[in-house]
């Protein structure tokens, strides 16, 4: 009897632990690079542009704005050609309905 109370138990320890959490929400990736449209490049040495913050949101919810990149970052756009670019945000973000980006 003893033997059947501990299966019982073990069996019941381990559909516990085997549970997963439903209530999450559901996730997406964001990924935004930046690239370097075709021009005369010999023209100029350098064209080098600074990104501080980037954020998005949803233009009809003021209050959606969620901030994905916070740090700093300096890229040349002469080093951008032929199909470079430079990833500056790899992300997962809750999914939503999001048609604002402030750079």
């Amino acid at each position: 009897m003893k033997n059947i109370k501990y299966f019982f138990v073990t069996l019941l320890l381990i559909a516990v632990a085997s549970c997963s959490n439903d209530t999450a929400e559901p996730k997406g990736t964001l990924s935004v690079k930046l690239s370097d449209a075709p021009m005369h490049y010999d023209q100029f040495r350098s064209a080098s542009v600074t990104i501080d913050k980037i954020e998005i949101g949803n233009n009809a919810n003021t209050n959606s704005m969620v901030t994905i990149m916070n740090t700093s970052m300096t890229n040349n756009l002469l080093e951008l050609i032929n199909g470079i670019t430079a990833t500056m945000v790899n992300t997962e973000i809750l999914m939503g309905n999001f048609d604002l980006m402030l750079i």
